[in-house]
């Protein structure tokens, strides 16, 4: 048993201070990410598969989040930012439900890569998002290399050993001092490669935030496609350059929400990445108005942010849309009936539970889709604009790519509304792979 002792120490140190795998954007090697985003007039869902090292296989899956009216050219381009190598893909997708293409490309070098996904048919023209994404070279850490001649030594010593108990002395003295440091280096090291990995909770103040950006808004209009379209520049608060550090933050690299208080429109949209600092959405047909448009972004090594503007859209045509409805409201959405109240009146500064109860039919709804990796989205607006929130449901947060239902027919919100006021308030949710907006108001009493 003592002779076995040894051996089984030097395998734990081995199994401990094994390297770990190297991470592309937070991904661990071979994992996936899921954007949602607009791409010209089609939302799309897409999940990249991120390798380590290269040559090596990246993976796009592409959906359409709504069916194809005609047959549509869907492409995936990528180009490396400094050697401009390129590969490519094209598939066909014939018109009928929704499905799912998948692109796989060989990438030839690791480096810094924009993927550029084009949908393309008859009827709605060009859709594009480029999405950027670092391939990270698979490499053995430095320490790895002394780390196992000093393994290698340890159990050198150890099979010495016990082939050889009756050793002279001298030699018991070499055994003993290559044991002794063989070891402590073999920790050392192990200790060196493991710690960054490790880590504690502590409370602490993030120096390391990047300025806030400062987005601009500008209408535009596709003239061949005859439909407006917002293009959104995102550059940084202190250098001016465009910002291309923006993280995907709830399934999405932004989240655009255009509302106009006087003919109650509301859109919360997903613009297309077209190129550094660079954004564009196709806008539906909307009345005209001055829209408070919000911007939601996240940046790399620093927080979530919303920044607002003001901007005038819409064609005076388009028809203005029911006020929202007080609390408690049942609302009509297809052959859906759903009911949205709070347990308690709402109080200035305390917490108050709102929920959304789906039934069909007199009958419970079997379960809610996850949109966004949440179960629902609740957005909240005082009438002058000051206050905004985005809320969402209580409950885990699911990333998955393709559809995610959970069982039961109702969805929870918790929100403390800070002044007494009231609110317009606007539920999202998704049933049956259809996403339903409820418009109501909050009246929120004083303490």
């Amino acid at each position: 048993m003592q002779r076995v002792t040894p051996w089984l120490m030097v395998l734990f140190i081995i199994a401990v201070c094994w390297p770990l795998h190297v991470s592309a954007h937070g991904i661990i090697a071979g994992g996936a990410r899921v954007l949602d985003v607009q791409a010209g007039s089609y939302p799309l869902r897409i999940e990249v598969t991120v390798p380590t090292g290269a040559p090596a296989l990246l993976t796009a899956k592409v959906w359409p989040q709504r069916d194809l009216a005609g047959a549509t050219q869907l492409s995936l381009t990528a180009t490396h930012q400094d050697s401009q190598a390129t590969v490519s893909q094209q598939i066909i997708v014939p018109a009928g439900p929704r499905m799912i293409s998948v692109f796989d490309v060989t990438v030839p070098q690791t480096g810094v890569w924009e993927l550029r996904i084009q949908i393309q048919d008859a009827a709605h023209g060009i859709g594009v998002a480029t999405v950027p994404i670092t391939i990270y070279p698979n490499t053995i850490p430095p320490l790895t290399i002394p780390m196992f001649v000093a393994v290698a030594i340890l159990a050198l010593v150890l099979f010495s050993t016990t082939i050889w108990p009756e050793a002279r002395p001298w030699v018991r003295v070499v055994q003993a001092h290559s044991f002794t440091a063989s070891l402590s280096i073999t920790v050392v090291i192990g200790v060196l490669m493991v710690w960054p990995n490790l880590r504690v909770d502590i409370p602490t103040i993030d120096t390391t935030s990047r300025p806030y950006a400062v987005t601009q808004i500008i209408p535009t209009h596709d003239d061949q496609r005859n439909i407006d379209q917002l293009q959104i520049l995102v550059n940084d608060g202190s250098t001016g350059l465009p910002v291309d550090d923006i993280m995907l933050h709830h399934q999405a690299l932004m989240h655009l929400v255009l509302i106009d208080p006087a003919s109650h429109t509301f859109l919360h949209l997903h613009p297309a990445r077209v190129k550094p600092g660079q954004y564009l959405i196709d806008l539906p047909v909307i009345a005209q108005g001055t829209y408070d448009v919000a911007v939601e972004i996240e940046r790399a090594n620093s927080g979530s942010q919303v920044t607002h503007q003001q901007v005038a859209l819409g064609v005076a045509t388009a028809q203005a849309l029911p006020a929202p409805s007080p609390l408690p409201a049942t609302i009509q959405s297809g052959a859906y009936t759903i009911t949205v109240q709070t347990t308690t009146p709402a109080q200035v500064g305390l917490p108050v539970e709102l929920s959304a109860v789906v039934t069909r039919a007199g009958q419970p709804v079997s379960a809610l889709d996850y949109w966004l990796g949440m179960r629902g989205h609740m957005l909240v607006r005082n009438p002058n604009g000051a206050i905004f929130g985005h809320i969402h449901a209580v409950g885990a947060m699911n990333d998955a790519f393709e559809p995610v239902s959970v069982a039961g027919n109702h969805v929870t919100f918790v929100y403390a509304f800070p002044t007494a006021e009231t609110y317009a308030v606007w539920v999202q949710i998704m049933i049956d792979g259809t996403l339903i907006t409820l418009p109501v108001q909050i009246t929120v009493l004083p303490l």
